[in-house]
């Protein structure tokens, strides 16, 4: 398994939306506030910094993006109160939380959660640096992402799952021998994925970090993205949340991802405080249920982050 960045991408330009896609190739201890954890990383006039507690490294990241990401975690009970925000130029974009719920500054989950773009999108000259601050930082052992894919423009090769037949979840993976993913459809080319979950695979590319992308099928087209790192906003996540509850997904299948992610994160549910039980989300204004943080710290209020 293999991607390829697009040779035309140029992820700094604000003209016609550039390409930078990647397309699958079936070939193939939490202490206080840490300064380490604070230092930014430069791209041009992108300024990524990671606030919050000094995050153990080594773990397993479970990445969870856009629609998905926003519906899957509110209805995963399980996942633990914020743990650090992720800025790209002052306006936080990714939420990191533990797997589980902690009892204590000394408790460490068996992985972490990022929560990408849940309350701010970003734009194509945010994607790489983002990316790879957080693998940087995070050095995971593994990564597990999931995302959507749009049924109405994917083209199919695979005549057993063309139009008019329930459209599959499907995957790219550095892991091609996984019998974990027998009963899944590989994302196949030309198709290509163009977003924040293609910059993380091709800097994942360049590690040996096993990784597996979990595509939800989804009916909505994707949205060209911002020219600027929009502001944070929970009426975002509230949208992401409700569009969700519209795509034709089960609580089944919903619980079949979540399993299979734990899996592939190599996780034992056991291993999660609080159980791993996915439950449909209430689609309802979140801003009740939140705190905001600033880039000054977790304790500030300002623009920015949540507990979810």
């Amino acid at each position: 398994m293999s991607w390829s960045l697009d040779p035309s991408v140029d992820p700094l330009a604000d003209g016609p939306p550039p390409r930078h896609a990647v397309e699958s190739d079936d070939e193939d201890d939490l202490n206080a506030l840490a300064s380490d954890s604070g230092s930014n990383t430069e791209s041009g006039d992108v300024s990524v910094i990671i606030k919050g507690v000094n995050l153990p490294q080594n773990l397993p990241l479970i990445i969870v993006s856009n629609m998905a990401g926003a519906y899957w975690s509110r209805g995963a009970k399980f996942v633990g109160e914020q743990l650090a925000g992720v800025f790209v130029d002052t306006v936080q974009v990714g939420l990191v939380l533990p797997l589980g719920r902690l009892h204590g500054s000394k408790d460490v989950p068996p992985a972490l959660v990022l929560s990408s773009e849940a309350l701010a999108r970003l734009p194509y000259s945010g994607m790489h640096p983002f990316a790879k601050k957080v693998i940087e930082d995070l050095k995971p052992s593994r990564v597990t992402l999931l995302d959507t894919y749009p049924t109405l423009t994917y083209l199919h090769i695979d005549p057993t799952t063309a139009p008019g037949l329930e459209p599959p979840i499907r995957y790219i993976t550095t892991d091609v021998k996984n019998p974990l993913l027998h009963s899944l459809k590989l994302f196949k080319p030309p198709n290509l994925i163009s977003s924040t979950t293609a910059a993380f695979l091709t800097q994942l590319s360049l590690t040996s970090i096993p990784s597996t992308l979990l595509l939800l099928p989804s009916k909505r087209l994707p949205t060209r993205p911002p020219k600027s790192v929009e502001h944070s906003s929970l009426d975002r996540l509230t949208d992401l949340v409700r569009q969700g509850a519209e795509e034709n997904w089960s609580e089944h299948d919903i619980q079949g991802v979540t399993d299979l992610m734990l899996k592939l994160s190599k996780v034992q549910p056991s291993d999660v405080k609080g159980g791993t039980e996915w439950k449909t989300p209430s689609v309802k204004y979140v801003s009740s249920e939140a705190h905001l943080m600033s880039a000054r710290g977790p304790r500030d209020v300002g623009e920015g982050a949540m507990y979810v």
